[in-house]
């Protein structure tokens, strides 16, 4: 995600396969502050922040890059089920 979006958008949302070939989707919707707050925590390169989330069942919704901090996403998962 671009840096120079971080101050004009409120959220980032994301959608997230359940399963291999579902048309069923996780929806996080992540407060643009929460990328501001946590800059630094994140690997960031020609001015992005690269985010790899885990899908793994211990650590899914979790950032698994190997230069990050390892920041949890699930609080922003939406209770809602998208398909």
């Amino acid at each position: 995600m671009p840096l120079d979006k971080l101050d004009s958008v409120e959220y980032f949302e994301v959608f997230c396969e359940k399963a291999v070939e579902t048309d069923d989707f996780y929806h996080l919707k992540i407060p643009a502050t929460y990328f501001k707050e946590n800059q630094a925590k994140f690997y960031t390169t020609n001015s992005k922040i690269s985010v790899w989330l885990s899908a793994a069942k211990d650590d899914i919704f979790r950032d698994s890059h190997p230069k990050g901090h390892h920041l949890d996403f699930g609080r922003f998962v939406s209770s809602r089920s998208h398909k």
